[in-house]
Formats: C-alpha cells, structure tokens, sequence
C-alpha cells in the first residue's frame, strides 16, 4: 500500500483513518527508522525519488495530527521524537517543546489556519513572541515573520495601541 497516498486520501477526507492501516503505517515507519544508518541524519527530500522515503509519510501524518485526525497520538509523537526535525516535535507538541531550538522562519512554513491555531496556544505564543524580540535584530527574512507576528501574535486595542498577546 502507498502509505503518502492514504495520508492525502485521509487529509482529503475522500476516505475515513483506519486504525489498522495506521498500526501498518506505524510499524513500517519502525522499521525504517530501525533500519537507518545509525549516523546517517533525516533529511527532507526536494525532489522526488525513486526511494520510498518514510519523511514524506512522517509529514503527512503531522498533518493528519493537526487536523485531529490521527487515533494513536502517542505512537506518533514516539515516532516524531526518534527523528531529527525539530519543527515535527514542535508541531506535535506545542506545548513542551524546547523553544530554545526554535526558529521564527518555521512560520513561513504555516498555514494561516495553523498560525491561528498556534496563536492561541498559550505557551506556544508566549515563547514564540519571547524568541521573536530576543531574534529580531538577526533574522533574515524579519520582513516576513513581522507580519506573520503582527497579524497573528499582536492584538490592537481600542486606542489603537499595539499590544503584544501575551502582555494582554
């Protein structure tokens, strides 16, 4: 079975998540994991390959997570933690997450609906908004995030005064 398929059949909601194909997605994803050079890092895939590569799988189940459509939570995020990517672990944990190995560029990355949904994640916001002033002056593509933060981390009040979410 092409497990990325059934990922975007269940994100498409063309079919309903079974929670034995999940159990099978799962334990081949075990398996690859178990099977990976033990020095050898997760790396995302840009261009397609004639590998079957579990990543692309991995993602989709994020996604599938956060549409709330994942039945054994638990079992991703084990799987999450064993990889390398910081932004799966903190996407599936917005709440636990070391924000110390954060970066303000993972919100380019977010869907509007997601960076509402983060937004209103109170230790996710208070961390993000933290990391933002502490980074401000280095960031890169600080144009970009300052509108993701103002639109989505920055309330106006009735004077029209700027006030930052978590200061509210």
């Amino acid at each position: 079975m092409d497990y990325y398929i059934y990922c975007e059949a269940v994100s498409a909601e063309i079919i309903n998540n079974d929670e034995e194909t999940e159990k099978k997605i799962y334990s081949w994803i075990l398996q690859q994991l178990a099977d990976k050079e033990p020095n050898k890092k997760d790396s995302v895939s840009f261009l397609p390959s004639n590998e079957y590569n579990y990543n692309g799988v991995v993602d989709n189940l994020i996604n599938l997570y956060l549409k709330e459509s994942i039945i054994d939570v638990e079992t991703l995020k084990t799987i999450v933690y064993m990889t390398s990517d910081e932004t799966l672990k903190w996407l599936i944990d917005l709440d636990e997450f070391d924000y110390s190995k954060f970066d303000c560029d993972w919100l380019l990355c977010c869907h509007p609906d997601l960076l509402g949904k983060i937004a209103k994640n109170k230790a996710a916001r208070s961390n993000i908004i933290r990391i933002y002033k502490d980074k401000y002056k280095t960031m890169v593509s600080r144009s970009k995030i300052n509108d993701i933060i103002i639109k989505y981390f920055i309330v106006v009040d009735e004077n029209m005064d700027a006030v930052l979410v978590d200061e509210k």
